[in-house]
């Protein structure tokens, strides 16, 4: 939700009649009798030239941004707190700006600037908050939320928020006395009692925090989130339950249908149903599988090419390469160049053209090799895609990315022993690769290790 935009600045120009009206008086004074008493001449604060130019940026700005325009606020903005490095309410919608447009480590600055000016602006405070906790830096955003919280004691998102830091922190205890204080100030609010719960639930309160969950969909039954914490500490509490946990989790998927944790989760509920008998939770399992690879397959191939190699675009490229390839065919460069060109715009039969073209000749390269497999599996065809990707690692086991995506490959085709054996070296080559840990907890998961799986996911943060 696009936060208010601040209150403008009067008018300068409104102060002018009455200073029309005093040298008037003071001219009406000096053309009478010498001898008559001086008059005082109030001190006006009248804005200079300048200082109006400045006011009626700022108001352009607002309404840029009011318009949904905040490209286009944000120069002028930049221009304002240029000429008057005092005016708070500029720096505070220059920091809103950056922030909506998920700029939080340039809107740090600014807001802090804000807050130096106007120690009490409450927005800068909000957006100063949220910025720390969604960078991750939650010492940083414990310390905005508390002081957030001291100016506006009676605001519960300061307090919510507080809890939630507190919570990831590992001061369960802290977040419940904090979130019932957000409770208590907005007992409605779905979100801060799931919040509550959650948090009652690492301190092992796991009836009281069933029940907070409950509260929170009682006041929001489409609340996604909460019917996954349900889900979960119903399993928890209770094996036996597993059903009520089954159906609270599926209920979350049907509300997030994209909540990639929810499908992990319930994955592995109906595992562990199909463990004990079911055979129709048996069928399910299989059936969220494959809508768990689905929507991780996304991830995995979001970024065409290997490497970090630079991809080249546009309708200008693509006829530059085609002219080149006019004049000589036998331009591997270009024609591969072309190739992920296509492959970016997801223009996968053109682009495959390309790439048959350059694996027909005597010696491909094997970043070639392993991107026409990525294409291949992009397009479905699993077997021509682990063909071509085993081919590049086996022609350069140092290409980067080509393991992971082998490993992934692998674990499409429920080879899960190979990729558990591929992604283990896509890791040794690098260890910071979170994708290739993703797969790895995946392809533990479906080798039964349910929960080192989750632990290996959840390390390289996907359950966040």
């Amino acid at each position: 939700m696009r936060p208010r935009a601040l209150p403008g600045l009067a008018l300068p120009g409104l102060v002018l009649p009455g200073l029309v009206l005093v040298l008037a008086a003071v001219w009406a004074g000096g053309c009478g009798n010498d001898s008559a008493p001086t008059r005082d001449v109030p001190d006006l604060d009248v804005p200079t030239d300048g200082g109006i130019a400045v006011a009626v940026e700022l108001r352009r700005a607002e309404r840029l941004i009011a318009a949904g325009a905040d490209e286009e606020a944000e120069p002028v903005l930049r221009d304002v707190v240029a000429r008057d490095p005092d005016r708070v309410e500029a720096w505070t919608l220059l920091g809103t700006v950056l922030v909506e447009a998920r700029r939080y480590v340039d809107a740090v600055p600014v807001l802090e600037r804000s807050l130096q000016l106007d120690a009490a602006d409450l927005v800068a405070r909000r957006r100063l908050a949220e910025c720390h906790h969604l960078l991750g830096d939650l010492p940083a955003a414990e310390a905005a939320y508390q002081a957030w919280a001291q100016r506006d004691e009676r605001n519960e998102d300061a307090l919510y928020g507080l809890g939630q830091v507190l919570y990831l922190r590992g001061d369960a205890a802290g977040a419940v006395k904090t979130l019932r204080k957000a409770e208590r100030r907005r007992g409605g609010r779905a979100d801060i009692r799931s919040e509550l719960g959650l948090a009652l639930q690492s301190l092992g309160k796991l009836e009281e925090s069933e029940a907070k969950q409950r509260d929170a969909l009682e006041r929001d039954p489409t609340y996604a989130i909460a019917w996954f914490r349900l889900g979960n500490v119903i399993a928890e509490q209770d094996p036996t339950r597993l059903d009520d946990a089954i159906g609270a989790m599926e209920r979350a998927t049907q509300e997030a249908p994209r909540m990639i944790h929810a499908h992990l989760y319930l994955y592995r509920l109906l595992k562990l149903a199909e463990q004990a008998g079911n055979v129709t939770a048996a069928e399910a399992a299989e059936t969220r599988w494959a809508t768990v690879l689905r929507l991780h397959g996304r991830k995995q191939l979001a970024r065409v090419g290997l490497g970090g190699r630079r991809v080249p675009s546009g309708t200008a490229a693509e006829r530059r390469l085609r002219r080149v390839l006019e004049a000589d065919p036998a331009d591997a460069l270009s024609r591969a160049k072309l190739a992920r060109l296509l492959h970016g715009e997801r223009r996968l039969d053109e682009a495959l053209e390309q790439y048959d073209v350059l694996l027909d000749t005597d010696t491909p390269d094997a970043a070639v090799i392993a991107d026409a497999g990525t294409a291949r599996l992009v397009d479905g065809d699993l077997d021509a895609a682990l063909e071509l990707l085993q081919n590049a690692v086996a022609r350069d086991p140092s290409l980067p990315g080509a393991a992971r995506l082998l490993g992934w490959a692998l674990l499409r085709a429920d080879r899960v022993d190979d990729a558990e054996i591929a992604l283990g070296k896509a890791l040794e080559a690098r260890p910071d690769d979170r994708l290739a840990s993703l797969a790895l907890g995946l392809a533990w998961m479906r080798d039964r290790r349910l929960d080192a799986g989750l632990h290996a996911i959840a390390r390289a943060g996907w359950l966040e």
